[in-house]
C-alpha cells in the first residue's frame, strides 16, 4: 500500500494529492481558459468542481497566469443589498489578486457613489485590475448558485461578464481577462434575459464521473486488497458510477476496513462490503453527508417535487428516459441522482438505485398525495375504474393541493379525468369560478405554512441568538444542586423554547406573537424578582421583546362579520370604512370598534375603488353598473350612477374628475364623474387585467393576459406598446405609474419589471415564487407595494431592495389603502379581516451627520445629548432626537479619531488623526488644544471618574497622561504596537491600554509602573473598558469574543470568562453604567447587547454600513449611540424587562379592544 495515498471525502483535494483523478474536464478547462474562453461548470454537488478548479489554477499559475478564486457564499446572500454585495465582490478581487497595496477599497468605493454598483465594478476592473497587472487573468467564481438567494436581480452581473468579452474588440486589454463559473444551477436559473446572458457565448465544461482509464491513481491505496487490482477498481466504479465523492469514500472505507478479496470472489465480497458499510442503515453511515444531500435537494422544491419524483420513477421503471432538455430533467440532474449516458437520463449508480428505490419513491409520493389510495386503485385498473375518480369536495381539495406544483404526468392524467367527470355535475359556471379562486387561496395558505420555516427574519433572529445562551443554560441546569434551582432551570428552559417558537410565529402573526411575548416576559419577571440582569437564568424573553418592538408594523387587526368583504379604505378625513359584497358599508375606529353601518342597496358589489384624494368611493356591481359616492362622516352619499355595461375594472384619474373603465369586450370607456361619456376606445385586447394613470394624468397604461403593455393618451391614442418576453409571453396582472414617470408591472411569473418612459426595461426582480396579482405605489416617495398569492404584502424600493414583508392574512388580500403620508396602511381580505399597519414605526432614531464618515460617538452621562467626530475633522453636538446644537470649526483636516464627555457632561475631550488633543467647553464653545510632540494619529482617549486625568494613545504605542489641573505636565509611557483603547479604573490609580499587539497592559500611573499584563492570545484588541463599579474589565477585538476579567484590587486577575459575540471581529465595545449590559459592534453590520453571561438581549441589524463606534449611557433610561462608516448616527433605547413590558403593552392599546387576553396581560 502506498502510504501517500490519502483518500479525501469532501472538500477540495490539494494539488499534491496522490489520488487526484484527472478527467477529460481537466484538459478541456485548461485548454478553454488558455484560449481566453468564458467557461462554466454547472453540475450537481460533490462532483469534484472545486478540486478541478484547484488543480487547473495551479497549472495556470505555472504558465504565468494570475488567478483569483471567489467563493460567493463568503460574500453572503441574506439581508444584503446590491451596494454591499458588489463592494464585497470588488474586495474579494482585491484580495485574490493581491492589490491591497494598490487601492483602498473603502475610499475608492465611496468616491464613486454617484454611479451604480455594477458600473463601479466595471470601473474597478478597467482602471485598477487591468491597469496594475500585465499577466493573463482568470477569475474563478465558485458557488455561483448562491446568487439565486440574493434579494435583488443579478442579471446585470452576468451581463457585465458578457460585456467584458464584447469589449475585447475595442479594448485589447480585456483579452487578458477571462472567467470560469462553478456551481449547482442551470444557465436559465442564473439569468433569464437571453439577450444579455454570457452563457450563449461561453464554453460549458462537461464534468462526468471517473472512467476506468482515468481512475488508476485510486489504486495506490487499495491495490494490495486483491490479486487483480484492475478488477477491484472496475467493481468499485460499477458501484459508484465513477461519482467522485462516492468513489473516494468507498476507496477510503476499503483502505480502512477492507480485507483481501481474491479475483474469484471479488464481486460478491465487494457487494457485501458496500452493503455493510454504505447501504445498511444508510442514514447513520452517511458521514460526511452525501446521500442525504441528494435526498434533501430532490425533496426541497415543494412546487416541483411531484414532477421530479414522477420523472425519477419512470427512469427506475424503464432504465432511462430519452433526453429532452426539459427543466425537470435539468433539475433532476442537478440533484446528482441521475446522469446523462448514451442519450438517456439514467440513475447514476447502483448505490443510488438501492437507496432511492421504487418503494421509497412511492412512499414519498404517498406522503405528498392527499388522494394516494384512490390514485393507486385507478392505476391498477388501467385507468378504467371511474369510481376511483375524485368528485366534489375531494376533487376540490386535491386541486388545492396541486395548485402551484409540478406533478407527474400520471397525476395530471388522473386529475384531468376527475375534473372531466366532475364537470358534468356543475351547472353554474360563475359558482365554479368562485370555488376555484377560493381553492387557490386555500392552497396558498398551505404553501405559506411551509414557507414560514425559511423566513429571513427568523433566520436572522436565530443566528443572532447563537449557541452561547443555550450552552450557558445547559451549564446552569447541570450545576443546579437544589430542588428550587432545578425547578428554576426547568422554567427558564421552557421560556427559551417558548421564545424560539414566538420568533417563528411573529412572521405571520405579529400582534398575537407580541402578546405571547409579553406573557413570557411576565413569567420571567416572576422568576427573577429584583435580581440584576447578570443573574437572569435566561434573557431570551428580553431578546424576543426587543426584536418584536424593533420590527413590528401591525398595529391592530379586527374582523367584520359581513363577508365577503370587497374592500377597506383609509379616507382623507381619517376614517376607516369597509364595504361588503352585499353593499353594506361599515365605519370603524382604529381600535376595531364599529361606529356605524349603512346599506347602499345597489346589488352585489364586485369591485371597490377609492379616489386619489380619498374623498370618494366608486363601486362596481354585478350588473356592470358603477356608482359614485361622496365620503362624509360615518356615511356615504350617492353622487352618480353610470349606465350598466360589461365593465370589469375602472380607475379614477389623478385629479379625481374622470374615470376610465375597461370592458370584457376589450373597450375602454372614459367618463366624467358627472356621468358624461367622453370617449369609447377600442383595443386589440380582450383581456385587460389592469390599468393605471400617470401621475400627471396625461396618459394611462394597460396590461393584459397576453403580456402586452400599452400606453395611451388620455384621449385614447395608442402611444406605445410592447410585449413582455415576446418569445414566451408572460401574462401581466397589474401595473402602476411611479411619480417619476416610470412604469412598474408584475406578472404571473412572480417578477416585477420596471420600465422607463420610452418603454425600455431598466430593472426587474423576483417578487415571489407565487403569482403576483397587484402592484401599487405609496402616496409619498417611490415605494412600491406588491400582493401575491402567498398572502404576503411586500414593500420595495425601485432598485429592487426589499423594505418589508407584511403577513397577517390567511386569505387573499383584496385591497390595500395608504393614508396621505404613506405611513399607515390598511389591508383587507374577503374573509373580513382588516389589518392596520404603521410602516414608519422605529424605536431607533437615525440621521445623517454630514461628516463624510462617523469614526467616533459619545453620549453625555444622562444620554440627553451626544457628540460625533469623523472624517471631516469637525465635532458636532446633537440632541438625542437629531437636532444639531453646535459644531466646532475644522480641528484637523485628517479627521477626528475619538470624542468623549467629561464626567460632568460639560466638556468634550477630542483626539485627532493629526496628533492634537482638544478640550471643548460646551458652555462657552471655547477650545483648549495640545499639539503632542510627535504628530502621529491619536487613536483613543479616556478620562478618569473625577475628571482630573486625561489619557491618550497614539499610533507609535505612546500613552500620554495629562493632569488637567496642571495641563503643562504630560507623562508618557511606551507600549508595544498601536494604542487603540484606554480605560481608567473608577477607584484605583490604574490605566488599562490595548491595541494592535493584542495584549492588555495595566499601568499604575501613581507609581509609574506596570501593574500587570493580560494576553488573551486572540489577535488584536480594539476596545476595552473597566466596569463603573470596578469589579471587572471587558475587552474585545479580532476574535469576535468578549473577555471579562474579575478585578480584585491591584493584583493580576485570573483567567477571563469568554463568550463569542460575533462571527467576525469586534471594533467597538461599551458597558452600561451599571455594568449589566455589554454592547458590541462588528463589521458584520450589527450591534449586539449582552449580559455578563454572554446571553443576548438585543440585536440592531438594520445598519447599512460598519458601525465604527458605540457608546452606552443614561440614568433612568439607557441608550446606545452608534456611528457608522456611511455617516449615519443611530440611537436606540436599551430597556429593562419592566420597560419592555410597558412599551409592548402601549403598542397593543388599540388591539386590546377586541382581545380580552390583552386586557388580562396589560391591565
Amino acid at each position: 500500500m502506498d502510504a501517500t495515498a490519502t483518500y479525501q471525502v469532501g472538500g477540495s483535494l490539494p494539488t499534491t494529492s496522490a489520488v487526484y483523478v484527472r478527467r477529460q474536464a481537466d484538459a478541456d478547462l485548461l485548454a478553454a481558459l488558455t484560449a481566453g474562453e468564458f467557461c462554466y461548470i454547472l453540475n450537481s454537488r460533490q462532483m469534484g468542481k472545486s478540486s478541478l478548479r484547484v488543480q487547473v489554477t495551479q497549472q495556470l499559475m505555472t504558465m504565468g497566469y494570475r488567478c483569483a478564486a471567489l467563493d460567493i457564499t463568503k460574500i453572503g446572500s441574506q439581508n444584503i443589498q446590491p451596494e454591499q454585495w458588489y463592494a464585497s465582490f470588488v474586495g474579494a478581487l482585491i484580495q485574490g489578486f493581491q492589490l491591497t497595496d494598490v487601492v483602498a477599497l473603502r475610499s475608492w468605493w465611496r468616491d464613486r457613489q454617484l454611479v451604480s454598483p455594477i458600473q463601479r465594478l466595471s470601473d474597478f476592473v478597467e482602471t485598477v485590475l487591468l491597469a496594475h497587472t500585465r499577466e493573463p487573468l482568470v477569475i474563478f467564481i465558485d458557488e455561483i448558485d448562491s446568487l439565486l438567494s440574493l434579494p435583488f436581480s443579478t442579471d446585470d452581473f452576468f451581463a457585465w461578464i458578457r460585456a467584458c468579452y464584447n469589449q475585447r474588440a475595442d479594448c485589447p486589454e480585456y483579452q487578458r481577462l477571462t472567467f470560469a463559473l462553478l456551481g449547482v444551477a442551470t444557465p436559465d436559473q442564473l439569468i433569464q434575459d437571453k439577450q444579455r446572458t454570457p452563457f450563449n457565448i461561453g464554453c460549458a465544461i462537461d464534468l462526468q464521473g471517473f472512467t476506468l482509464a482515468e481512475a488508476t491513481p485510486l489504486l495506490k491505496g487499495i491495490a494490495h486488497l486483491s490479486d487483480n487490482p484492475n478488477q477491484l477498481l472496475a467493481e468499485i466504479l460499477h458501484w459508484t458510477g465513477g461519482q467522485p465523492f462516492l468513489t473516494q469514500k468507498l476507496c477510503r472505507l476499503l483502505q480502512q476496513h477492507g480485507s483481501f478479496m481474491p479475483a474469484l470472489t471479488l464481486c460478491q465480497q465487494l457487494a457485501q462490503f458496500v452493503q455493510d458499510h454504505i447501504l445498511q442503515d444508510w442514514e447513520r453511515q452517511d458521514e460526511p453527508e452525501h446521500l442525504k444531500t441528494i435526498r434533501n435537494r430532490l425533496l426541497a422544491d415543494e412546487q416541483r417535487i411531484g414532477r421530479l419524483l414522477g420523472l425519477y420513477q419512470r427512469i427506475l421503471e424503464t432504465g432511462g428516459v430519452p433526453l429532452d432538455g426539459s427543466s425537470e430533467q435539468r433539475a433532476l440532474a442537478l440533484t446528482g441522482l441521475v446522469c446523462q449516458r448514451q442519450g438517456k437520463l439514467q440513475v447514476f449508480n447502483p448505490i443510488y438505485a438501492q437507496v432511492f428505490h421504487a418503494q421509497w419513491v412511492e412512499q414519498q409520493l404517498a406522503q405528498l398525495r392527499p388522494y394516494s389510495e384512490e390514485f393507486q386503485a385507478w392505476l391498477r385498473s388501467g385507468g378504467s375504474d371511474g369510481s376511483r375518480l375524485l368528485r366534489g369536495q375531494a376533487l376540490e381539495e386535491a386541486l388545492v393541493w396541486a395548485s402551484g406544483k409540478s406533478l407527474s404526468d400520471l397525476d395530471y392524467q388522473y386529475l384531468s379525468a376527475s375534473q372531466e367527470a366532475n364537470q358534468k355535475a356543475i351547472q353554474d359556471t360563475l359558482l365554479l369560478e368562485r370555488k376555484e379562486k377560493e381553492a387557490i387561496s386555500a392552497a396558498n395558505q398551505i404553501l405559506e405554512a411551509a414557507r414560514r420555516k425559511a423566513s429571513r427574519l427568523t433566520q436572522r433572529a436565530f443566528m443572532a441568538l447563537g449557541i452561547v445562551s443555550v450552552i450557558s443554560l445547559g451549564v446552569a441546569a447541570i450545576l443546579a444542586k437544589t430542588h428550587v434551582d432545578l425547578q428554576a432551570s426547568q422554567e427558564s428552559l421552557a421560556l427559551e423554547q417558548t421564545s424560539n417558537d414566538l420568533l417563528e410565529r411573529f412572521q405571520s402573526q405579529e400582534l398575537p406573537a407580541l402578546l405571547a411575548g409579553i406573557q413570557a416576559g411576565q413569567d420571567l419577571q416572576r422568576l427573577v424578582g429584583d435580581r440584576p440582569l447578570s443573574q437572569y437564568p435566561t434573557t431570551r424573553p428580553l431578546f424576543v421583546l426587543n426584536f418584536f418592538l424593533d420590527h413590528i408594523q401591525a398595529r391592530n387587526q379586527w374582523q367584520s362579520e359581513n363577508t365577503p368583504l370587497m374592500g377597506a379604505f383609509l379616507t382623507a378625513d381619517g376614517q376607516q370604512l369597509s364595504i361588503s359584497e352585499s353593499g353594506l358599508v361599515e365605519f370603524w375606529q382604529v381600535n376595531g370598534e364599529r361606529l356605524n353601518a349603512q346599506s347602499l342597496k345597489i346589488g352585489n358589489v364586485k369591485l371597490a375603488r377609492m379616489s386619489p384624494e380619498g374623498d370618494r368611493v366608486g363601486l362596481l356591481n354585478d350588473k356592470g353598473e358603477i356608482s359614485l359616492w361622496r365620503i362624509e362622516p360615518q356615511k356615504l352619499v350617492l353622487e352618480q350612477r353610470l349606465p350598466a355595461l360589461p365593465i370589469n375594472n375602472f380607475r379614477f384619474s389623478p385629479e379625481g374628475e374622470e374615470l376610465m373603465a375597461t370592458t370584457t369586450t376589450g373597450d375602454m370607456l372614459r367618463w366624467r364623474l358627472g356621468g358624461e361619456l367622453l370617449a369609447t376606445i377600442s383595443t386589440s385586447s380582450q383581456s385587460i387585467n389592469s390599468l393605471s394613470y400617470a401621475i400627471n394624468g396625461d396618459r394611462l397604461a394597460t396590461a393584459d393576459e397576453e403580456g402586452w403593455i400599452r400606453v395611451w393618451s388620455r384621449q385614447g391614442k395608442l402611444l406605445q406598446e410592447w410585449q413582455v418576453q415576446a418569445d414566451l409571453p408572460v401574462p401581466q396582472t397589474s401595473l402602476t405609474y411611479l411619480s417619476n414617470g416610470q412604469l412598474a408591472t408584475v406578472g404571473k411569473d412572480g417578477t416585477l419589471r420596471l420600465w422607463n418612459t420610452k418603454g425600455q426595461q431598466i430593472n426587474q426582480w423576483r417578487v415571489s415564487a407565487a403569482p403576483v396579482y397587484f402592484v401599487g405605489t405609496s402616496p409619498v416617495g417611490y415605494r412600491l407595494l406588491t400582493l401575491s398569492t402567498d398572502n404576503t404584502m411586500r414593500l420595495w424600493q425601485p432598485t429592487g431592495e426589499l423594505i418589508a414583508e407584511l403577513r397577517s392574512h390567511e386569505r387573499l388580500i383584496n385591497t390595500v389603502s395608504f393614508n396621505r403620508k404613506g405611513s399607515v396602511l390598511l389591508s383587507s381580505d374577503r374573509g373580513g379581516q382588516m389589518t392596520l399597519w404603521y410602516l414608519d414605526h422605529y424605536r431607533t432614531e437615525h440621521w445623517l451627520a454630514n461628516q463624510e464618515s462617523i469614526w467616533t460617538v459619545a453620549l453625555d452621562p444622562a444620554a440627553a445629548t451626544l457628540v460625533t467626530g469623523g472624517k471631516d475633522g469637525r465635532v458636532k453636538h446633537w440632541r438625542r432626537d437629531g437636532t444639531l446644537l453646535a459644531t466646532t470649526p475644522v480641528l484637523d483636516l485628517r479627521g477626528i479619531n475619538q470624542v468623549l464627555f467629561s464626567p460632568s457632561g460639560q466638556r468634550v475631550a477630542i483626539a485627532t488623526k493629526g496628533g492634537k488633543l482638544v478640550i471643548w467647553n460646551l458652555a462657552d464653545q471655547s477650545q483648549q488644544t495640545w499639539q503632542l510632540p510627535i504628530k502621529v494619529p491619536l487613536y483613543t482617549l479616556s478620562m478618569d471618574r473625577q475628571g482630573r486625568y486625561l489619557a491618550a494613545g497614539d499610533e507609535k504605542g505612546t500613552i500620554y497622561l495629562v493632569d488637567l489641573q496642571r495641563p503643562e505636565k504630560i507623562q508618557q509611557r511606551k507600549s508595544a504596537g498601536e494604542i487603540w483603547s484606554l480605560s481608567f479604573h473608577p477607584a484605583l490609580p490604574l490605566l488599562a491600554s490595548t491595541g494592535s499587539a493584542g495584549t492588555i497592559e495595566v499601568w499604575n500611573f501613581e507609581s509609574d509602573r506596570l501593574a500587570y499584563r493580560l494576553s488573551p492570545g486572540a489577535g488584536w484588541l480594539a476596545s476595552l473598558e473597566f466596569s463603573a463599579n470596578g469589579q471587572f474589565l471587558a475587552a474585545a477585538g479580532e476574535s469576535g469574543s468578549v473577555y471579562l476579567w474579575s478585578i480584585h484590587g491591584k493584583n493580576p486577575p485570573s483567567n477571563p470568562r469568554v463568550f463569542r459575540a460575533h462571527q467576525r471581529s469586534i471594533v467597538s465595545l461599551s458597558l452600561s453604567p451599571d455594568g449589566e449590559m455589554i454592547a458590541t459592534a462588528s463589521p458584520d453590520r450589527s450591534v449586539r447587547v449582552w449580559n455578563q453571561k454572554g446571553q443576548l438581549i438585543m440585536l440592531i441589524d438594520r445598519i447599512s454600513a460598519i458601525p465604527y463606534s458605540i457608546d452606552v449611557s443614561g440614568r433612568d433610561q439607557l441608550y446606545v449611540a452608534i456611528g457608522t462608516e456611511d455617516d449615519e448616527i443611530w440611537i436606540s433605547p436599551l430597556a429593562t424587562l419592566g420597560q419592555l413590558l410597558t412599551s409592548a403593552c402601549d403598542w397593543l392599546k388599540d388591539y386590546r379592544q377586541q382581545n380580552p387576553t390583552v386586557v388580562q396581560a396589560c391591565p
